[in-house]
């Protein structure tokens, strides 16, 4: 368990200590002086993105994701949210070739942004079979895998990613029912097959959202989820195969979240997006490569299926992986659990 340092002095701002939601609470408190490990290009990168976002949808209010979210209860606004993404990107944008980084600097971290400590939603985590601390949030990985695939149908590879149905509405079949072939020769409905996967790299793609496929000639694509077939996402299921839940695909030019908001391993998170507003800046307390506490600063601009009314848990983009087992090396200074905190920039 790692310790914050200078709890016992909390940072001045206007934001007061009140409980959003019932099982979770944000609270000023000290910000952890410890090293920040964020590259600060990439956090600008998904900070840039992601204000743009919110700035186009605010006016059109057709995204309930953009707005404060429960912080409204603590007197925070979208604007402020704003504001907080575009320093950062101001910051490391005056930074670029200098040899000291502020955006990863703490001590600078702490005297332009309040710092709101989680305390996590205990009761909704042991519903999902989770024993949380109550200073702690649950904090799992997520990656773009890299695996093989094939333009036509070959062998293991006989099983396709779809691009959004034309012939019937996204949401009439289950992922059983297309794993199964109703879109193949002979099938019920018209699908178009963009590419050719084994049954596992089609349920890693459906896990992870996005896939990155070599294909026998040595091209790469990239493919990012689409629309859903509106199946809610089920936690007890534990195998993917069983999950009704279906994402149709779409082929991009890089990784995207929430909106197609470009994303950058490291320096992004998905999370409830609808409780805590899409674009909150974090800050997560891991462990650096000596094995000691420091700093991860990231953007809340994705989500997914177990994010539903799930104050508890983030997802780390940890970046792009052939398997499961080279993402555990590459990330294994990341603890299962973590205490956290948004950042906002001081009024």
């Amino acid at each position: 368990m790692l310790a914050l340092v200078g709890l016992a002095a909390l940072l001045a701002g206007s934001v007061q200590a009140a409980p959003p939601k019932p099982g979770a609470t944000f609270s000023p408190a000290g910000l952890p002086v410890e090293p920040i490990l964020t590259d600060p290009a990439d956090l600008a990168a998904v900070a840039a993105g992601t204000a743009s976002y919110l700035r186009l949808h605010a006016p059109l209010g057709d995204d309930p994701s953009v707005g404060p979210g429960l912080f409204a209860d603590l007197g925070v606004d979208l604007d402020r949210v704003i504001r907080t993404l575009d320093f950062v990107v101001r910051v490391a944008a005056e930074d670029t070739g200098s040899a000291h980084q502020r955006l990863q600097d703490p001590a600078f971290i702490a005297q332009h942004f309040a710092f709101l400590a989680w305390s996590s939603d205990t009761a909704s985590a042991a519903v999902r079979g989770l024993d949380l601390p109550a200073d702690q949030i649950r904090l799992t990985r997520y990656l773009v895998y890299r695996v093989d695939g094939r333009d036509q149908p070959d062998g293991t590879y006989a099983f396709a990613l779809y691009a959004p149905p034309v012939s019937c509405s996204p949401d009439t079949y289950t992922r059983q029912q297309v794993m199964a072939g109703v879109y193949g020769p002979g099938g019920q409905a018209e699908g178009q097959a963009m590419v050719f996967l084994t049954r596992q790299g089609v349920l890693d793609a459906l896990l992870q959202g996005t896939v990155q496929v070599q294909l026998a000639d040595g091209q790469t694509r990239l493919f990012n989820v689409a629309v859903n077939n509106g199946r809610p996402y089920q936690p007890t299921l534990h195998d993917p195969g069983a999950q009704p839940r279906y994402w149709y695909f779409k082929q991009v030019g890089e990784v995207q979240g929430w909106g197609q908001i470009p994303l950058r391993p490291g320096a992004t998170v998905a999370g409830d997006i609808h409780s805590l507003g899409l674009g909150k800046l974090i800050a997560l307390e891991t462990r650096g490569p000596d094995g000691g506490p420091a700093l991860r600063l990231v953007v809340l601009s994705d989500t997914g299926g177990a994010f539903a009314d799930n104050l508890f848990q983030l997802d780390y983009l940890a970046g792009t992986f052939p398997d499961r087992a080279s993402l555990d090396a590459a990330t294994r200074d990341l603890p299962g659990t973590v205490r956290a905190g948004v950042l906002l920039l001081r009024e």
